[in-house]
């Protein structure tokens, strides 16, 4: 019995970065021999266990063979498989490597380390020196979830990375047979999830909007807008701007998703209109679908639908152009429709992704940072008004209300009244101040 430690977690040790997760081969094992180690045995169609104290994923080495659709599609073989026959069902070549593990006899895995010289019988480490995407062979047609992983590779790894061209091939010649249409959402979303907390995640959401499995991505590139706002010119590289910062500044996946999103009404209104006038309403019903064919969970779809309602709003609090500051009572109705008081949290991302929209703009790497450094006095003045009003004493309205023989809607409506009045406050000296 032989023990290999394979796939991402070697790339990153060759890389230089710390391993999230370690998966490991075992090769000249059986079923029963692992059960008898005590590993226990969670794959149903696979042969893969894990570790009794560790809980990492060993999984005896197997090749697969394309039977039908979907990720069960796959009949496996594991009697007599050798390393190098594990290895090339990889998608990549960066995955295709193996470094041989120490491993007791009680099955109790010591530190790993290498021994000898890595076992690299596709080249990936060259291909990780010379930062190149190459498919590890014709079995990364057989699942096309294997495109996704590519996108992401390309953002998670940074610039100067490229597929071979038969690689770009492979992807888009995968994508007009309409192979990726037969992923199931779960499956997309959780490499989409994967995408939303890298620290550019943009590159991937280029990348797939390329294959049409996002066609929102297309719509946004080929909608423009008034130069003087956004100066970088279509929707979608604003958009890409904004889901960038956004993601290295704030690494909350929840936020980028919803800076991903909070343009999506802007091709409806220029497709229509020629402008983007009313595109928080429209963007809502897109955002809808788009949640619902790939199974966002509610918590994302959730935050998505409050900052494209309201970040025009909240962008506009303290006047711009001929505008006046917004009334207080108007501040009052905006927390009440994001749960401001309840989920104070929430209503925190929803300024981060604001700040993260106005930041998000320029042409050229100059101008870029300029946007970034800008102040956002917004999200200042409307985190002073809710703690105003979050600080203000209802219980003690209440009780003084109860105690005049006020009761019921009426005491709900003094206690608005003087939630209004705690951010009148606020605003009037942050007018004194502008």
């Amino acid at each position: 019995m032989k023990v290999y430690l394979v796939g991402g977690a070697v790339r990153d040790v060759i890389m230089g970065v710390t391993p999230k997760d370690y998966d490991y081969v075992v090769v000249g094992s059986s079923v029963e021999e692992m059960l008898s180690l005590g590993f226990t045995k969670v794959g149903a169609d696979f042969p893969v266990f894990l570790h009794q104290v560790t809980k990492d994923e060993y999984a005896l080495a197997r090749t697969e063979r394309k039977t039908g659709t979907g990720y069960n599609g796959f009949e496996c073989d594991w009697e007599g498989v050798t390393l190098e026959e594990d290895l090339s069902r990889r998608d990549l070549t960066i995955n295709s490597i193996a470094i041989d593990v120490d491993y007791d006899a009680a099955g109790r895995l010591c530190k790993p380390v290498l021994r000898g010289e890595l076992i690299d019988p596709y080249n990936g480490i060259a291909d990780i020196e010379n930062k190149v995407l190459r498919a590890t062979g014709e079995a990364f047609r057989e699942d096309p979830l294997r495109c996704l992983r590519v996108a992401r590779f390309l953002s998670q790894f940074g610039d100067g990375w490229k597929m071979t061209m038969k690689l770009t091939f492979l992807t888009a010649h995968l994508s007009t047979l309409g192979k990726l249409d037969t992923l199931t959402p779960e499956r997309v979303w959780k490499e989409v999830e994967k995408v939303l907390q890298l620290d550019n995640p943009s590159k991937f959401f280029s990348v797939v909007g390329a294959w049409r499995l996002f066609p929102i991505v297309s719509e946004m590139r080929s909608t423009p807008q008034r130069s003087e706002h956004h100066p970088e010119g279509d929707v979608w590289t604003h958009t890409a701007l904004v889901m960038d910062y956004a993601a290295r500044t704030y690494n909350d996946p929840e936020i980028t998703f919803s800076a991903f999103t909070h343009d999506f009404g802007k091709p409806v209104c220029y497709l229509e209109r020629g402008t983007a006038h009313a595109h928080e309403k429209e963007g809502l019903p897109v955002i809808e679908e788009f949640c619902k064919r790939w199974k966002v969970p509610n918590n994302y779809r959730d935050l998505a639908l409050l900052v494209c309602e309201h970040h025009n709003r909240i962008h506009g609090v303290l006047g711009r152009s001929d505008q006046k500051m917004t009334k207080p009572k108007n501040i009052m109705n905006m927390f009440q429709s994001t749960a401001a008081l309840t989920k104070p949290e929430r209503f925190e991302k929803i300024l981060k992704c604001c700040i993260a929209d106005a930041r998000g703009r320029g042409a050229g790497e100059e101008q870029i940072k300029e946007f970034e450094s800008k102040p956002y006095p917004q999200a200042d003045y409307l985190r002073e008004c809710l703690q105003a009003v979050i600080e203000l004493n209802t219980k003690s309205i209440s009780k003084e209300l109860l105690a005049k023989c006020v009761k019921g809607a009426s005491i709900g409506e003094h206690i608005r009244v003087a939630r209004i009045d705690a951010i009148r406050g606020v605003y009037n000296k942050w007018k004194e101040l502008k």
